[in-house]
């Protein structure tokens, strides 16, 4: 996800408590073979991002309920979280695309065979637009259920108690 795309798609996502942070799945570095496309570098390694956010949930049924509702948003957008950790009375949220980005090459031509190899190794993992939707949905549908509706101040109200 370039940089203007994220400041249009991310920054409400930012401003209610969700992050970019590098991944922690085992998976980006569970195969030694090059060829796998698992991530070996640092530098691979630091480009690879989820989306992710502590939701407080202190209850079982609420948890429960959470996951329920998670699961609904999983299915209809055919999008899963790559990790849901309950610890501490928060859940752990996080999202990311497997094949979200072209694969790293060092060069465009194999030594070995003379061919032109640009673009063929295994996708990497990353954010795409369908991470910043799914996070959207399960934001909203919290909120929805256990964040109480701040109260509109009336200012026809405070005036009208201000002068008795």
């Amino acid at each position: 996800m370039d940089t203007h795309t994220r400041s249009e798609h991310l920054a409400e996502l930012l401003a209610a408590g969700w992050r970019v942070q590098p991944q922690t799945s085992s998976s980006l570095t569970s195969s030694s073979s090059p060829s796998s496309g698992a991530i070996s570098t640092p530098e691979e390694l630091a480009a690879s991002e989820e989306l992710a956010v502590d939701l407080p949930v202190r209850t079982l049924s609420k948890l429960v309920q959470t996951i329920t509702d998670i699961a609904a948003i999983a299915k209809a957008e055919k999008h899963h979280p790559d990790r849901l950790v309950w610890e501490h009375s928060r859940l752990h949220v996080a999202v990311h695309t497997h094949t979200a980005m072209p694969p790293y090459t060092t060069s465009a031509l194999d030594t070995t065979s003379g061919k032109n190899t640009e673009g063929t190794g295994a996708t990497r993992p990353g954010l795409t637009l369908r991470d910043a939707r799914f996070a959207v949905l399960v934001h909203n549908a919290f909120t929805e259920r256990y964040i109480p509706p701040k109260p509109k101040h009336d200012a026809a109200v405070s005036k009208d108690q201000g002068s008795a």
